[in-house]
């Protein structure tokens, strides 16, 4: 696969994604983006489901990868609801309600089997503080700049036996309470968020790839540079597996600190934008 070309910057209250095949390039503020998506046997929308989120004022950037038990009409309905709450929690700076509310929506049609792993990700600007919460899903890698490695984030990297914590996924127990993860997000780190098919890719020899093997070949790619990690990353992993990476979806989000400060401008703006968005469905969040 091709660099990412294309730019989407995003804009305050803004809420940009979904489920169909994407290969682009991010902008937030203190954050760069790059989505690939490539649904099942090239399928217009997969299983997959993508969004990031702007608040009101720029300084609060929110990101969900979630994967979706079903196909089809479900999926797309599940993908509405989801762009509901994150329109609807957009200016939270806390996402505890939002994964709270997340988990009550699937728990509501759970007898329909609608259920998803999902790993959702705060960023505050101001602090660049990264705050996550794992429904289930796989491990995110966060490389550190300061250490120039990646690591299986919540995991001891002198401890890689040991496994990040994950909660249950959305619709399973509707009052199952969501973890946090809280760390400083300094320029130059990265974070991976990706679906199972990363891990779940077999080699030539019949073994999955897993969280310690895609450990591995990250921190065996020569380049760093975040636009490249990605197409690196499965172009190793594609001349590794004997399907090619076809039988999933395949998703991969990198998200990576670039510094920027919050833009006077959109801080100014923020009262205005609040005000625009409680008539569209955005309440002001608390903070």
């Amino acid at each position: 696969m091709a660099k990412q070309t294309n730019t989407t910057s995003l804009q305050c209250l803004q809420v940009w994604g979904g489920t169909e095949a994407a290969d682009q390039t991010l902008a937030m503020t203190g954050l760069d983006g790059y989505l690939y998506a490539k649904p099942h046997q090239g399928a217009k929308r997969g299983g997959d489901v993508y969004y990031l989120s702007s608040c009101a004022s720029g300084r609060i950037t929110r990101v969900i990868l979630a994967d979706v038990a079903g196909h089809g009409s479900r999926v797309s309905e599940t993908a509405q609801d989801l762009r509901s709450l994150m329109q609807r929690y957009v200016n939270f700076t806390s996402q505890k309600m939002f994964m709270k509310a997340m988990n009550q929506k699937f728990a509501e049609v759970t007898e329909s089997g609608r259920f998803a792993t999902t790993v959702a990700m705060s960023f505050l600007a101001p602090k660049r503080q990264l705050s996550l919460s794992n429904a289930g899903h796989p491990s995110p890698m966060w490389y550190r700049a300061k250490e120039k490695r990646w690591q299986v984030l919540g995991v001891d990297p002198e401890d890689l036996d040991s496994k990040a914590e994950a909660d249950l996924p959305f619709g399973i127990l509707e009052d199952t309470g969501y973890q946090q993860t809280d760390i400083t997000f300094q320029p130059g780190d990265m974070l991976l968020l990706y679906t199972d098919a990363l891990i779940e890719c077999r080699t030539a020899e019949g073994k999955q790839v897993g969280i310690h093997g895609l450990l591995d070949r990250l921190n065996q790619l020569r380049k760093k540079e975040p636009d490249a990690i990605i197409p690196d990353l499965l172009k190793h992993l594609e001349e590794e597996d004997i399907n090619d990476l076809t039988d999933d979806d395949v998703t991969a989000l990198l998200i990576a600190a670039n510094g920027t400060k919050q833009e006077w401008r959109k801080m100014l703006a923020a009262p205005f934008n609040a005000i625009r968005g409680m008539l569209t469905g955005s309440p002001i969040g608390p903070g």
